[in-house]
């Protein structure tokens, strides 16, 4: 009998282009529940980080292992006057590589410029074999309380540090558990009729797909100045129309960058990879300098596609699974959708 090949995970599939892409070992941090791998030539990003906040206390409950194997790397500065509040600190000597992580408190968004500009101060530290997990509280304020205006303000909520490999392991093992629970819910839900999500084991999954539920699809992205590429689903970006994209065009940083589109149920094979290559504009005051910046532009492009490639046989197998599952349980919703598609 032939062995089960491996499973992958979404985790390794982004951090490895990333690190094809350099030609370096990424930067890699968890921010506000999303995981990051960052260089100066774009950067990976997945949905969903560990935890970082500790579960509210409950009779027999174990603490997540993330926070159990993890180290609290802030301090509660107390308030100078009556006025103040406390503020959460990061304490010295996590200050060189926690800082480029933390937003200003005015704004939370962030792209391609500053997250190269981030790779690259963190890449001139010394590794030392660990990753840092931030989160980010935020809160309204209006003018009629003497601000100049309607706004946000945001701050540290939580920080941490923790082995890297072991942070690695634990979301090979969260999306494991999600990818098995889902194939689980399939062998249990095609049974059920075409199209009776009500409350069985098709309406578990559809949450997942929606977003609905506790846990979310396992969306992840590799962007660069030159190109955008999605797996399991695509979407659009949230900044504008066009879809094209600069090194400033901005994210916000609690939102994924791109808007996934919906997927729904009874449809064979929804899952896929998605390549988009951005619309660059070519100014030139003449043909030497239009010629130079078409080259540059051609070769940036043909590697992005050239990595993507060598790596597309695991994201094919990440994809076949999600596609297996997706299959398995609406079998009969399939068939019925493909014969009133015949009768048409």
């Amino acid at each position: 009998m032939a062995e089960e090949a491996e499973h992958v995970y979404a985790v390794d599939i982004v951090s490895d282009i990333i690190r094809r892409l350099s030609g370096s070992e990424p930067v890699f941090f968890q921010r506000d529940g999303q995981f990051f791998a960052a260089s100066t030539a774009g950067f990976g990003w997945l949905r969903r980080g560990l935890n970082i906040k500790q579960k509210v206390k409950r009779f027999g409950e174990e603490e997540y292992p993330e926070i159990l194997e993890s180290l609290d790397i802030t301090y509660e500065e107390k308030p100078k006057n009556k006025y103040e509040g406390s503020k959460l600190r990061v304490v010295k000597k996590e200050l060189g590589r926690v800082m480029p992580l933390i937003f200003g408190s005015d704004d939370d968004s962030y792209n391609l410029k500053n997250m190269a500009k981030t790779a690259e101060v963190l890449g001139k530290l010394k590794p030392d074999g660990k990753i840092r997990l931030v989160s980010h509280g935020s809160g309204y304020h209006s003018h009629k309380y003497g601000y100049a205006a309607d706004g946000m303000d945001f701050w540290l909520s939580e920080g941490r540090v923790m082995d890297k490999a072991r942070f690695f392991q634990l979301m090979r093992e969260k999306e494991e558990t999600l990818l098995t629970g889902l194939e689980k819910k399939a062998n249990e839900g095609k049974d059920e009729p075409e199209f009776g999500f009500g409350e069985g084991s098709k309406e578990r999954i559809l949450s997942v797909y929606n977003g609905s539920g506790a846990d979310v699809l396992p969306d992840a992205l590799v962007i660069t100045p030159h190109f955008l590429f999605t797996f399991p689903r695509t979407g659009q970006f949230r900044h504008r129309e066009n879809e094209a994209w600069t090194t400033s065009t901005g994210f916000i940083g609690r939102e994924s960058p791109v808007r996934f589109y919906h997927i729904g149920g009874g449809y064979k094979s929804p899952f896929a990879a998605y390549f988009k290559t951005n619309s660059i504009n070519i100014s030139a005051l003449g043909t030497e300098e239009f010629n130079a910046q078409a080259r540059r532009m051609a070769a940036d492009l043909a590697l992005g596609t050239k990595l993507v490639a060598e790596i597309m046989p695991q994201v094919q197998q990440y994809i076949e699974r999600l596609n297996n599952m997706n299959n398995t349980a609406f079998a009969k919703d399939i068939v019925y959708r493909e014969e009133l598609q015949r009768v048409k």
